[in-house]
């Protein structure tokens, strides 16, 4: 039967991904330094060439190449450091009898997780640079796209403009006021995270509240719920706030807030009056521990604390004064 599927040109298809020639030949022939050396002169770009140390060429491991590439390992990688700089180059080679169709792609995979792990082990050098190499010893030309963009379709010139360009910065701290406020919905979220980290004052209210309630005018239901997110944003850290925050924050909300939204956000300014009462109290029990002016029940009874938490407040002091 074997003899047949030869005669016939039926070669199975499991056959050949057991064999492999081709990769195994490219293999062995690449872990010789000489055919090495010479073969990346030969097909490298001459401008690059020169920027190469090739007495630094050596492969990377066979067992790394194998734990970083589970799916799909290129046949070869070797290492080769710039004469520029500290960094190294990779470089990435396939040998493929068959055109594949997303070999750019395959590239680009096996180019990130390369980077990804070097960066992983040297977090504080330079990303180091890949070229991808395909060794094609196929009868029929080569037809798949040789970079990423071929594979985006009719939308290439898009993916061009797109693709691999510089991420855009939206810098919100350094952005005008009067530029968020353009921006009903979007930019009172910029707005309170522009402010997120300073303790919130009658200036940051009197702008906050009033465009609350045009929000919640022009969009309901939904736009009060973002309000409540927004609100309970910028309590989630006010663990020193002052009868005076409180005071303006109230005086704010009678003032600028419709009755609609008025509920829910004294509910919240409720909630920071109680982080105010909190950080008094644990204030109060730290200095009476400090000062050891009471045993622990009296200061529980005093303070409402637990006696348990005061027992941890105690030790982490003691640990701070050692």
């Amino acid at each position: 039967m074997s003899e047949l599927l030869f005669a016939t040109g039926q070669v199975s298809e499991t056959l050949a991904q057991i064999y492999q020639p081709h990769d195994k030949l490219f293999k062995k022939g690449m872990e010789n330094p000489l055919v090495a050396r010479e073969f990346f002169e030969t097909h490298l770009p001459a401008d690059l060439l020169l920027l190469l140390d090739f007495n630094s060429l050596q492969p990377v491991k066979e067992t790394f190449i194998t734990h970083l590439f589970e799916n799909r390992a290129p046949d070869f990688i070797y290492e080769v450091k710039l004469k520029t700089s500290d960094n190294v180059l990779f470089l990435l080679c396939e040998q493929q009898s068959s055109i594949h169709a997303d070999m750019a792609f395959r590239f680009l995979e096996n180019t990130y997780l390369l980077m990804s792990r070097h960066r992983k082990q040297y977090p504080d050098r330079a990303l180091p640079l890949v070229y991808p190499l395909l060794m094609y010893t196929g009868q029929q030309a080569w037809t798949a796209p040789k970079d990423i963009y071929g594979l985006f379709g009719t939308e290439e010139t898009l993916a061009r403009a797109l693709f691999l360009k510089p991420y855009q910065l939206i810098d919100v701290c350094r952005t005008p006021d009067k530029i968020l406020r353009q921006h009903k919905f979007s930019g009172l979220i910029e707005f309170a995270l522009k402010y997120g980290e300073i303790p919130p004052g009658k200036a940051f209210f009197d702008i906050l509240l009033p465009w609350m309630n045009e929000v919640v005018e022009m969009d309901g239901v939904r736009a009060k719920l973002l309000c409540n997110d927004i609100f309970f944003y910028l309590i989630r850290d006010m663990q020193h706030v002052t009868p005076s925050d409180y005071e303006t924050l109230i005086n704010g909300i009678r003032t600028h807030l419709s009755r609609n939204l008025q509920e829910d956000i004294m509910t919240f300014a409720q909630i920071i009056e109680q982080k105010g009462k909190e950080e008094a109290t644990l204030k109060m029990a730290e200095k009476l521990l400090q000062e050891k002016a009471l045993p622990l029940d009296k200061i529980a009874h005093f303070t409402g604390l637990s006696l348990e938490r005061l027992c941890a407040m105690q030790a982490r002091l003691n640990k701070q004064a050692h």
